[in-house]
This record gives C-alpha cells, structure tokens and sequence, in this order.
C-alpha cells in the first residue's frame, strides 16, 4: 500500500487539459523524482497534491483511504508540505522561531515562553536531517543551503509524513546540493516520503529510487532511477532524440584586439579590485558559490549597485552608468537572476514584455504603438526561442517558470543589445530548453555580441562558454579556458581559491 497514491487525475485550465489521467505514487521512505520538459504539469501535479488545485477527475488516497484536499491546509492537515523554490522565511529572527512559528503556544507556561524548550525541540528536529544549526542563530546569517534545511525542518515541526521539494537545489552549488541530499536520504531512513521536482536529470537519477516523467499532462513512464540513463529520460521528456553536441561557431572566431567591454578595479562592499573584460563574439562564464560576487559584479557593471572605485569602457569609451535605462539605450542587456520580481511584469502579456524594451522604436506618433510591428516581433522570438504559450496574448503569470525564463531572454534578445550580462541564465529551465538556448547564445555571440554568463551550474558554463572566470569572497581567484581545462580543475578553484591552467 502506497503511502500517497493519485489515480486517473485530470486538471483542466481554460483552453488547455493541464494533466490527462495521470497516475502517481509515493512510497513511505522513498525518493521519488518528478521530471519533464516546463509546461508538462509538473508543478500542476504538485499544486494537487498540496490543495493548491482540485482535479476535474481522479482520487488521491493517503495509506489507503481516499481523501480530499480542498485547499493548502487541509493537505498540511494530513501532513503534506510542499517546499517551494522561494525561501519564505523569517530573516530577522532566530531559526528556532522560523521552525517552530504556529506552535509558540506548546512552549508556554503560565504565560512565559520557554526558550529552552524551544531550543530542544529545534534541536531534535535537526537531528533528524544530520546537520546541526545552532537553533539561536538569526536565519538571515545562513547560507543558502542552511536556509533550505530550516525550510524542511519547519515541515518536519508540523509532523509532515510527505516532502514536495520543488527545484530545491536550482541555486545551489555542487557541494551544498548534496549536503541536501544527505538531509534527503536522512529523511527516507525516517520513512518520510520525498516528491522531487528537478530539472537536473543527472541529481535525479543520482538520488531518486523511481522517477515519473511527463509529457503534455500525461505519464510517460515511471523507471527506477537505477535502471536508466539521462538520454532517455530526455528522450522520455521530449518525445524524440536530442542532440548534444555544441555548436561550434562561436568558439572558432578569434578575440579582437580590444575588448568590447572592459571593467577594471570594480570594487564595493563586497568586490575587491575585480577586473573582466568582454569580446565580441565570446561567452565568458562567471561561477563561484553563493556569495562570492557573481551577482554583484553584473549589477556593479550596470550601475544597479553604487561603485566605489574602478572604471567601465564600452568600445574604449569611459562610461559611467547610474541606471539601467542609460545602460539599455548604449547596448546592454540584463538577464536577472529572479525573473519574477526583476525580469518581468507578470501581470502583463507575453507581446507586452517582449515589447517593453523597445517600444520607442516601434510607435507611431503621439506614442501610439505600432500593434502590427509588436507582434510580429513577438511572434519571431517565440518560435525562435520555443515559447510553448496558445497565445502571445496570455499573462506571463500563467506560463511556467522556464517559460517565463525564455519570455526574459526574447525581450532583450528583441532589442538586440550588443552586451548580455546574464545572472543564472538557464535556472528553471528544462534540459531541453536549456539546450535549445545554449545554441541560441552561441549563434548571438557568433554575430559579434559580447555575453557574460553567470550561473551555479558548472555544467552549464563549460558547455555553453569560451572561458570561465571563478569568484570566491568577492574576488577572481582564476580564469580558465573551458577547451584547456577540466570540471574538477575549476570546481577545486571555487572551493579552495587554487590556481589552475589558464
């Protein structure tokens, strides 16, 4: 008997059968992966399991017995949690509060809360994961893997007996994804059982006991991750072979002998004299842990962050950019690490987004927009990029997170900046989609753009980049040339600070 069963479930948005039939299992003490291309209902399952969405048809049965979940705290109520990407936590107070927030009232004695108490209780629970935090610690001082750890251990507070981990490790680094697998293989000991949404087909066959794929709503086949290889999960996904091999067009031009883009002495609170410089028609990687800089050397260059010393060229010229409007009309482009909160406005369509760099260009007088133009501008950069969307017309709201992802990329891609400044540029997006994008970058770059690619995937820079820049402590320990150097060469550099071939 199954710990959490779904039977014949189907969902159904207006215009479009989200999930047709779909059977699923999750057995008590077991990992089970979740995989598919963005738009296969993954995370419309999920929302089921959770409340979140009630099915038109299907039964879920819980041991055994049929229930109902109407809403997200009835699914709590039956010891279900979902653990979504975002990290919504208390940063301010102690992580014994995040984990324990809703119970304060079991830690009261003659109306005093007992601290101690507390203490233990957190104590307990993290035992249970295999890592210690000092339950008096503020949460907003952990990394980021200690905070996913306290996300779980608050599930656990609330006797959760079923785990939905939602692309959990999509900004972590190698190291801190698999301290997160020890915690998840601690909790299988215990008979917990673990839903795992990812994207990353290698983790998934790494960790998961059985792995469900699904393809247009529907249940392509559920394999034991031991039995199978990533390409025929992708070739599961996708219904058709995939091709790996890189494009090599943009690897063969050489470098100019000034560079596009040249940033020298940057330093801020947290950087510290950093130097990168920019060709026209290369891809230079920027990894490094959580912490290390990534993101604030991007937002230094664009001005998003005050600069305290240092100087930036575009073409040789000194410029000095406050905004990033000012930085958009001299050619930049910025791709965000959070595309909901910066990269987009997710109540607006996709044609309004994909349009909203370059609306100047293409009104009429008196501001009129030129509708005709929007569109097909929109339309090319969705057949280009593989936008699966009924519509131009839809909110961005709607589609899902990889979806939105190549919505980010189509806008500046419309506006045909000459630099690409890319913040975890592939996060949230399926394998084949992320594919698909790699090439799309390598021919930009073969037209002469000049691409920064900052991401937490090592695997992800060294297929799609020319050299690799690693950062650690607001710093550049290393640069390397992806075709004279190997994984672990480079991961020794982002965790130990070590030089390597160059």
């Amino acid at each position: 008997m199954s710990l959490l069963e779904l039977v014949g479930i189907t969902k159904v948005f207006p215009g479009v059968v989200a999930l047709k039939g779909v059977n699923f299992s999750c057995e008590a003490g077991e990992i089970h992966g979740l995989v598919g291309e963005n738009g296969s209902g993954k995370s419309t399952l999920v929302n089921i399991i959770g409340g979140v969405y009630k099915p038109e048809f299907g039964q879920i049965f819980l041991r055994g017995k049929e229930v109902s979940l109407s809403s997200p705290a009835s699914a709590m109520a039956m010891r279900i949690s979902i653990l979504r990407q975002e990290l919504l936590l208390a940063e301010n107070v102690s992580v014994a509060e995040n984990i324990l927030m809703g119970q304060m009232r079991k830690f009261r004695a003659n109306g005093l809360l007992s601290w101690s108490r507390m203490q233990e209780r957190t104590a307990e629970i993290l035992r249970l994961l295999g890592h210690m935090i000092d339950p008096a610690t503020k949460v907003g001082t952990l990394q980021h893997w200690e905070k996913r750890i306290v996300q779980i251990s608050k599930a656990l507070a609330n006797d959760s007996v079923i785990l939905a981990l939602d692309e959990p490790t999509s900004t972590l680094s190698s190291d801190d994804s698999h301290r997160l697998f020890d915690v998840m293989r601690n909790l299988k000991k215990n008979g917990i059982g673990i839903i795992f949404v990812t994207h990353k087909l290698d983790e998934a066959l790494a960790i998961c006991d059985r792995i469900t794929v699904l393809r247009d709503g529907k249940v392509v086949d559920t394999v034991r991750g031991s039995d199978i290889q990533t390409k025929d999960v992708i070739r599961m996904m996708t219904g058709k072979e995939v091709d790996f091999e890189q494009a090599p067009e943009a690897r063969k031009l050489p470098e100019t002998e000034a560079p596009l883009l040249e940033a020298v002495g940057i330093t801020t609170n947290l950087l510290k004299d950093v130097t990168i410089r920019l060709y026209a028609g290369k891809i230079v990687g920027l990894v490094g842990l959580v912490g290390s800089g990534k993101t604030e050397l991007i937002r230094a260059v664009l001005g998003l962050d005050p600069v305290q010393k240092g100087t930036i060229r575009l073409r040789d010229k000194v410029v000095a950019l406050r905004s990033m409007h000012q930085a958009k009309r001299l050619g930049f482009g910025y791709l965000p690490d959070d595309r909901r909160s910066k990269g987009l406005v997710i109540r607006m369509t996709i044609r309004e987004n994909i349009t909203l760099p370059i609306l100047s260009s293409i009104s009429r007088v008196h501001l009129m927009t030129n509708e005709a133009k929007e569109k097909q501008i929109t339309l090319k950069w969705m057949q280009e990029l593989g936008i699966a969307a009924r519509s131009s017309e839809l909110p961005v709201v709607n589609l899902s997170g990889g979806t939105q992802q190549k919505v980010v990329i189509a806008k500046w891609l419309a506006d045909e900046s000459t630099v690409l400044l890319c913040d975890e540029p592939t996060v949230g997006v399926d394998v084949a989609a992320r594919i698909e994008i790699h090439r799309i970058f390598r021919r930009l770059a073969a037209t002469g753009k000049a691409i920064l690619w900052s991401t937490s995937d090592l695997d992800d820079a060294l297929d799609v980049c020319d050299r690799i820049i690693v950062m650690r402590k607001g710093e550049i320990v290393n640069e390397f040339s992806t075709a004279l150097t190997s994984k672990a060469a480079i991961m020794n550099a982002i965790v130990a600070g070590d030089s390597g071939n160059v």
